[in-house]
């Protein structure tokens, strides 16, 4: 079963590695980053949609 994960700096650390990790498994990630980047390419290998808002 798919899950969807909500990860706050999935650009670094401990949550790169776990999206990385759930996005290869299948799950949906939804990820904070202050630099979008940095996650462009993840974004484009796992086929998935990106929105960005500044806030």
């Amino acid at each position: 079963m798919s899950r969807t994960w909500l990860i706050t700096g999935v650009s670094s650390g401990f949550g790169n590695e776990m999206t990385k990790q759930l996005l290869e498994k299948g799950d949906t990630v939804i990820g904070t980053v202050r630099n979008t980047a940095k996650v462009q390419e993840r974004t484009k290998c796992h086929g998935g949609s990106r929105a960005s808002s500044t806030l």
